[in-house]
């Protein structure tokens, strides 16, 4: 009872909303599913709300995450006519109530201004890019649920963002030490044996990347110098 409780959790929570599952389900309370008799549910109608997680079908997605397919192709976007796009970045719903999943994309990147209108936004946009979506994937699902295409002034204020995007790029992470003067600072970064690892942050400050630390602290010792252990 308690593992396949996981299991419906395990799918219900994580899978499915990764997409890696659909999944079909009825009120816990109506569920068919029994705990076997266990002392102390004779008066539970449910034991959680996983209860009533009926049926679950494996996506292109889950496939391919557990290995029955070799790669993964995301399926292109419907194209239906739910939204307009106007010049000053209003997204407006030509329908009474599109389908929440549109919705939920939608408000990724633009922000809700009235029942049926919505404005695209930098911050928002900059956030979703933040957590790995493209603005490609903006520029398709507008295009696919627009009735028109995407006015000039979008245009030019995506790829901006697009460019500005990509103009910063997540090297890993860094230490820094702190020299006690600059020529000391200096030296460790003239080194022959440090120079190819250590950057100069500051007058007296040092960097240099977390996976190159055992070479940094070889080339210090070297030098006649020692790095104190990291401070946890």
């Amino acid at each position: 009872m308690l593992q396949g409780s996981y299991v419906r959790a395990l799918f219900f929570e994580y899978m499915a909303t990764l997409g890696m599952l659909d999944v079909a389900y009825v009120p816990p309370e109506v569920s068919p599913f029994e705990m076997g008799g266990q002392w102390g549910t004779d008066d539970l109608s449910c034991l959680s709300r996983y209860d009533g997680l009926q049926y679950v079908r494996v996506t292109g997605l889950g496939a391919w995450c557990l290995g029955v397919r070799d790669s993964y192709e995301p399926e292109p976007v419907a194209r239906e006519v739910l939204f307009k796009v106007l010049p000053n970045l209003d997204v407006v719903a030509t329908q009474r109530s599109p389908a929440a999943a549109d919705l939920l994309f939608l408000e990724r990147f633009a922000e809700r201004r009235a029942d049926s209108v919505w404005r695209l936004g930098r911050t928002r946009i900059l956030a979703a890019l933040e957590q790995g979506v493209s603005i490609s994937e903006l520029c398709e699902f507008l295009a696919a649920k627009s009735s028109e295409p995407l006015p000039q002034t979008a245009d030019i204020f995506l790829g901006e963002i697009e460019t500005r995007a990509g103009a910063l790029k997540d090297a890993g992470l860094v230490r820094r030490i702190e020299c006690a003067d600059a020529p000391t600072a200096h030296l460790i970064v003239h080194d022959r044996r440090l120079r190819n690892f250590c950057q100069l942050a500051s007058e007296r400050y040092v960097v240099f990347g977390i996976d190159d630390e055992a070479a940094v602290r070889r080339g210090l010792r070297e030098l006649g110098y020692v790095l104190p252990g990291s401070r946890s």
